[in-house]
């Protein structure tokens, strides 16, 4: 099952680019650190990530997770990601479809519109 994760722990898109081009690939590896470990996702799909109510970058998840006791202990799940993309989208998400919260996008109402964005 697909997921739309929202990012919130970023001041700007200056910023969450820097992450995607810098430490992203740098300092994690390619682990992608979240608060909850998300037992939901599977390897091999897509992980749309959002800033602000815009996709702002893709990936896919390997199916590899670490956990980290050493980093924020907000942050210590971590998901190995390859093929990020970063998307420059001008078009916001519809919070009636999605909501304001971090989905599973599990319907293909869900996935087309997703599919419109980028």
């Amino acid at each position: 099952m697909n997921l739309l994760f929202r990012l919130k722990n970023f001041e700007d898109i200056k910023e969450v680019h820097d992450y995607f081009k810098n430490i992203l690939p740098i300092r994690d590896n390619n682990y992608f650190f979240n608060v909850n470990k998300l037992h939901q996702i599977k390897e091999n799909e897509t992980i749309y990530f959002t800033f602000a109510g815009y996709i702002v970058a893709t990936a896919t998840f390997i199916g590899e997770t670490v956990t980290d006791t050493t980093r924020d202990e907000k942050f210590i799940f971590g998901f190995k990601l390859i093929d990020v993309k970063i998307i420059n989208s001008n078009i916001k998400l519809d919070v009636e479809i999605f909501g304001t919260n971090t989905i599973y996008l599990n319907t293909a109402e869900k996935l087309n519109e997703i599919k419109k964005l980028i």
